[in-house]
């Protein structure tokens, strides 16, 4: 679960930020859940995986800042 919520589209993400570095603009939108708002017990792996996304996402749209090009959740 933390590859397929993670993992995966972090790497991918990354690849996609340099596309979007090299074109000087552009806009990478990403589909979280509000479980990784509120990790709740009984899906923790799932909540957990999400707000790491989550984070990454948010740190990933403040290095683009400056280049034009951005980052939603």
């Amino acid at each position: 679960m933390i590859d397929t919520n993670f993992t995966g589209p972090a790497a991918a993400m990354v690849a996609f930020a340099g596309v979007l570095r090299t074109q000087g603009h552009g806009r990478m939108v990403v589909l979280s859940s509000v479980a990784g708002v509120r990790v709740r017990r009984a899906n923790f792996i799932y909540g957990s995986s999400k707000a790491g996304l989550d984070a990454f996402t948010i740190g990933l749209g403040d290095s683009l800042r400056q280049t034009g090009a951005s980052v939603m959740v």
